[in-house]
């Protein structure tokens, strides 16, 4: 699997965070967003919303979005769970992680 996304913005640094706090190694892509490569042909073809953070799976598919990507990580690495063991533990991890985002996410437009 390969990891597409940036340094400078925050849901990538996101799934980044939760990556090591995992312990799961991905091969690593920079998207350099001055130069606008996210708005590239070859980029839009694997996420047509331009948008990083977005994860190459093994299989050739593409999965954008950081909590789509961390929630996909953990089926796939459960041990140590981080988002909840029980489904009531994964709605308020769940909750609370819209919740704090609708508040704290600053928006970056190139």
């Amino acid at each position: 699997m390969k990891l597409f996304l940036t340094s400078m913005a925050p849901y990538p640094r996101r799934v980044t965070l939760y990556r090591n706090e995992k312990g799961i190694t991905l091969d690593r892509q920079e998207v350099d967003l001055h130069r606008l490569e996210n708005q590239s042909p070859e980029f839009r073809a694997k996420n047509p919303a331009g948008k990083v953070p977005l994860l190459e799976l093994d299989n050739d598919s593409y999965l954008p979005e950081s909590a789509a990507i961390i929630e996909y990580l953990e089926e796939l690495y459960p041990t140590p769970p981080m988002i909840g063991r029980t489904a009531e533990e994964r709605a308020q991890v769940r909750a609370t992680d819209r919740s704090q985002a609708r508040y704290s996410s600053c928006s970056v437009k190139y």
